[in-house]
């Protein structure tokens, strides 16, 4: 019984030893800008984005790492006297490819999203959409319990609600720069 019992343990802490699977936490920096909108010229806005995230590494330098962030978002006048901040929650899903070089692994990435405004949180301009979503594109490199990451972001729908008829004016362009900690 305590030879069955060690070799269980030994399975397990292999298996855990071996494990293809991270917990993180991520942050960083958005860069966000839209184009017109009611007549203002709008410029960049440095914002920021928060949150949790898993990664699951398969073989072949094939890895998925859904996320769950808060985002903000905006835009400024061109004076900066007035400026457009809008909160959301977005989930995030990385689909990565980069070979592991044992000390690292530079890899790109395309990462669908959507994302789910919190009205409450941020000045909008406009009525703003309560869903949207988006595609990303970019890549990075992993160094042991840290990854660093670039991504330009299109959202695909515009961000605010639309009458009937009515044609949509404008949605974000984001990049953002990120750092996590898996562990």
């Amino acid at each position: 019984m305590k030879r069955l019992a060690v070799i269980l343990a030994a399975l397990v802490l292999s298996v855990a030893a071996s494990a293809q699977s991270h917990f993180g936490f991520l942050g960083g920096l958005s860069f966000s800008n839209a184009p017109k909108v009611a007549e203002l010229d709008l410029r960049t806005a440095t914002l920021y984005h928060a949150g949790l995230t898993y990664q699951y590494k398969f073989t072949q330098g094939f890895s998925v790492q859904p996320s769950v962030l808060l985002m903000m978002k905006g835009a400024n006048n061109q004076d900066k006297s007035s400026a457009i901040r809008e909160g959301s929650i977005e989930i995030p899903v990385s689909f990565q490819w980069g070979p592991d070089l044992l000390l690292f692994r530079p890899y790109v990435e395309v990462v669908p999203y959507v994302g789910f405004n919190i009205p409450k949180l941020g000045t909008p301009i406009v009525d703003p959409a309560i869903v949207n979503g988006g595609v990303g594109v970019g890549g990075g490199i992993e160094i042991w319990k840290l990854q660093i990451s670039a991504r330009y972001n299109w959202n695909l729908n515009p961000h605010r609600k639309v009458a009937a008829g009515e044609e949509p004016t404008w949605a974000y362009r984001c990049t953002t720069l990120s750092l996590a900690f898996l562990f």
